[in-house]
């Protein structure tokens, strides 16, 4: 009985011990009982020693020791938030979310909670652009969809911080990159929608012109998305200057041709139903819209034949 009483007190010992933290040593445990907060203090301040050497395991196993020793500290907040940076420097950017988001959800009152919200968006940035965050069987595994989950979290529940914008252009052209084109049309207006000075309004409104062309499946009887994309993309080039406005007019001459091309097969249908004044309006409506397109040289010409033959007025 005296022996496992023994036994019990040694481990209450070591349980409570103190702790320091040496650069050429590690962790060194002093294997006696502490009073009060001192202990929990020297554990801490090793933690962030370490921490700022990046020596990382020896800052997790201090962070991790305080909080399971020290719970309902005055430090607790920032231990558990320095436990998600260190397993974020790690590159373990799941845990380190998991970490963080129960800092956000147990104290939000935390002084520095802003770096934590920061540090969570440095995570799904991480996430969405395919950052391996381990491995499964041998092969490297990615979180695409938490780090977009997360994003929405941020834009959501913090949308006047500095990185929302940011968090909105993220997932929007996460979806757009996927294909997600109806998707990523409402992520980028409601960047311009709830950020209308940011940085990226520019680029998005030439990402929602060519979201409409890329929905346009079938541009020969519905051009509803490319007319909405000529729109866009007129407003770009009229209002930005940079790379893309050479762009942006190079895919507005394609727009042109693609509306002459339009209207020169209604007016050949037209033509093929013996509708010459019908046909006339729509070659009439190429050379007036689209001059510079290779479609109006043929307008031009069917139009003359027209009139030539006196089924139409000159």
């Amino acid at each position: 009985m005296r022996t496992a009483l023994l036994c019990l007190l040694a481990l209450t010992l070591v349980a409570r011990a103190d702790w320091n933290w040496q650069e050429d040593g590690g962790w060194v445990q002093f294997g006696r009982s502490l009073e009060g907060d001192g202990g929990a203090n020297d554990l801490l301040r090793g933690s962030k020693r370490a921490l700022a050497r990046q020596r990382y395991d020896d800052a997790l196993r201090g962070l991790e020791t305080y909080l399971r020793e020290f719970p309902g500290s005055l430090k607790e907040a920032e231990a558990a938030y320095l436990r998600g940076e260190v397993l974020y420097q790690q590159g373990r950017l799941v845990e380190a979310h998991e970490a963080l988001s129960q800092v956000t959800y147990r104290y939000p009152r935390f002084a520095d909670i802003r770096l934590v919200i920061e540090r969570e968006y440095d995570i799904a940035a991480a996430l969405l652009n395919g950052t391996p965050t381990g491995t499964f069987m041998g092969f490297e595994t990615s979180s695409e969809d938490l780090g977009r989950q997360i994003l929405e979290d941020l834009a959501s529940n913090y949308e006047f911080e500095a990185f929302s914008d940011d968090a909105i252009y993220l997932i929007a052209s996460y979806e757009y990159r996927n294909e997600e084109y109806e998707s990523a049309l409402a992520s980028y207006q409601r960047l311009l929608r709830r950020h209308p000075d940011s940085e990226w309004a520019g680029v998005c409104l030439f990402q929602q012109a060519l979201c409409h062309i890329a929905m346009s499946d079938s541009p020969r009887y519905d051009q509803t998305h490319l007319r909405a994309a000529q729109q866009l993309l007129q407003k770009y080039v009229d209002e930005f200057e940079g790379e893309l406005t050479v762009k942006g007019r190079k895919v507005l001459e394609g727009l042109e041709e693609d509306f002459a091309a339009h209207d020169l097969a209604i007016a050949e249908w037209y033509l093929w139903e013996d509708q010459p004044r019908a046909a006339a309006i729509y070659l009439e409506s190429i050379l007036r819209l689209y001059p510079e397109s290779r479609t109006a040289g043929e307008a031009g010409r069917k139009l003359a034949e027209l009139q030539k033959e006196g089924l139409v007025d000159e």
